[in-house]
């Protein structure tokens, strides 16, 4: 009988909290698991699902977690010991955001290249379109510098880019061309100039103006180069940006 052992000495104590697992434990439900060797949870449900729940009604804070680790330059490094392909990292930036990230090719802990990682890409820190209020005219060379050169390349830098700005949307105008047929194309700054485009953005010859829209990339430099096949003007208006990063 239960108050005999307790008459003879055995304490009996209702509801005992057990001692957190380690190694070789039990996993305790409620309580820290701390251990030094990998532990793996395994379903043998036929849908092969591992289904992890959180309070009734799925309400309260999330029940699978990934502890934080703030890294000011927003990546994993290999100085945090991570890297194993398929390791999940959790990191907060210096500007407080957070970013989820996926070791994809293995065996980064003694390898300071850090392309094994990428972000996952979500709505928050995918690329988006940020729409200017108003179109902006960013170039016109009929009131600074001139008209350009037969085939010539002339590099702009779009100082009024964000920081994190990728790309740019806009339209670009040849005006006042003085050879048949003449044409602009449209690049980004950091591609090796191209001396004969074989592409073109807007074509039109003598005695016609004629624009069209472009998107075109931007490296962190936000320069933009235009070839001219003939002397003109160059107009370019920005009607938006793309850019990377958490959303305002």
């Amino acid at each position: 009988m239960i108050a005999g052992a307790a008459a003879g000495g055995a304490a009996l104590i209702a509801n005992a909290q057990p001692v957190a697992a380690a190694n070789g434990d039990a996993i305790t439900v409620g309580g820290d698991n701390v251990g030094t060797l990998t532990t793996t949870i395994r379903t043998t449900a036929a849908n092969q699902t591992l289904f992890v729940q959180g309070r009734s009604g799925f309400s309260g804070p999330a029940p699978l977690r990934i502890v934080q680790q703030l890294q000011p330059d927003g990546m994993p490094t290999k100085a945090d010991g991570w890297g194993d392909t398929g390791s999940l990292a959790s990191i907060v930036r210096s500007d407080s955001g957070t970013d989820l990230w996926y070791a994809h090719a293995g065996q980064d802990k003694t390898d300071a290249n850090q392309n094994v990682w990428g972000r996952v890409q979500t709505s928050q820190n995918s690329n988006f379109v940020q729409f200017l209020s108003t179109p902006t005219r960013v170039l016109d060379t009929r009131s600074a510098g001139g008209p350009v050169a037969a085939n010539s390349t002339n590099t702009y830098i779009l100082s009024a880019a964000p920081a994190d700005a990728v790309g740019v949307m806009g339209t670009i105008t040849l005006v006042d061309a003085q050879s048949p047929g003449a044409y602009l194309s449209l690049y980004a700054g950091n591609i090796a100039t191209i001396e004969s485009p074989s592409f073109s953005n807007v074509n039109a010859g003598p005695g016609v103006n004629a624009a069209t829209s472009f998107i075109v990339s931007l490296p962190t430099t936000k320069q933009i180069k235009v070839f001219a096949s003939s002397v003109c003007q160059i107009l370019i208006d920005v009607a938006a940006w793309i850019v990377t990063g958490p959303r305002p």
